[in-house]
């Protein structure tokens, strides 16, 4: 039975996770205290969640819990009122508000 790291069988780095085989993987998706709606009170407030490489995450709730609503803001779909999306270290809000800025000069 290892007793140390260095007696444990070595573990093939996997994209995704941090290098030396560890157990958490880096983090792909990070939602952190997100707070959005359709206009009226906010829907999903103050939701927080980090999803390393290759995990799989099921969100589970009753009919009007905000499981779409939450979806749709880190899809982009609805306004992030406050809070940050972070999809592979890019805050998701800056590149949205880039492209807009870019369509409209190229519009121009």
């Amino acid at each position: 039975m290892p007793t140390s790291p260095a007696d444990s069988p070595a573990q093939p780095d996997v994209p995704g996770r941090p290098a030396g085989g560890q157990d958490r993987p880096a983090a792909m998706l990070s939602v952190r205290d997100v707070v959005s709606g359709y206009g009226g009170p906010p829907i999903v407030r103050g939701v927080s969640v980090q999803v390393g490489a290759g995990e799989i995450v099921t969100i589970v709730g009753p009919n009007g819990a905000g499981k779409s609503t939450l979806l749709k803001a880190i899809a982009g779909l609805l306004r992030v009122e406050s809070g940050q999306v972070i999809l592979d270290l890019r805050c998701l809000e800056d590149e949205r508000a880039f492209a807009a800025n870019l369509a409209s000069l190229e519009a121009s």
